[in-house]
């Protein structure tokens, strides 16, 4: 007899396309990564949208940066869009990303098909306005650094407290 493997089945469901009223909920720190230009330090930006999955889970979005703030790195004109504003001199010779969590951002997410797979990408980024709600991180999200390896146990306990802030683009003394 022999030993047959297939591709496993898939639930998740990408985040739909459009604009979207979001709330950062993780950043992950994905170590060294091999890229067409080699090995090169990697982090994820996760958000979680207001749009809800049919199982009331509000539907998540990420983005993979290298981890640099050079002139031309992606990661620093995603975060000078986001603020509306660029990155102070202070800032350019170390950004603590953890600070990105619980602040809120218009997300423009477009489709891609690749292998025959849709996958959801943030084209854009910009600060919400003024005016909008502001989205709190949901309390059943689990951080990816969190999260048992092995899978065994249930996530930690969240409190309210644990997500909630009042930190928004364009509030310079807190980001």
């Amino acid at each position: 007899m022999g030993l047959t493997v297939k591709e496993p089945e898939s639930n998740f469901q990408p985040c739909p396309a459009g604009t979207h009223h979001a709330v950062c909920c993780d950043v992950v720190d994905l170590g060294e990564v091999e890229t067409q230009w080699g090995k090169k330090p990697m982090v994820r930006i996760v958000w979680q949208v207001e749009e809800q999955m049919a199982d009331l889970r509000p539907f998540t979005a990420s983005q993979r940066f290298t981890a640099s703030l050079h002139e031309k790195a992606r990661l620093r004109g995603f975060l000078e869009s986001w603020r509306g504003r660029r990155l102070s001199a202070d800032e350019l010779k170390g950004f603590d990303l953890e600070r990105l969590i619980g602040i809120n951002a218009l997300l423009n997410v477009v489709h891609d098909e690749k292998d025959g797979k849709v996958y959801s990408n943030i084209a854009s980024i910009m600060p919400p306005p003024k005016s909008s709600s502001r989205l709190q991180v949901s309390p059943d999200y689990v951080r990816a650094k969190d999260r048992k390896k092995d899978g065994a146990g249930g996530p930690p306990e969240h409190t309210e407290d644990d997500f909630s802030t009042d930190r928004q683009p364009g509030d310079d003394d807190v980001w």
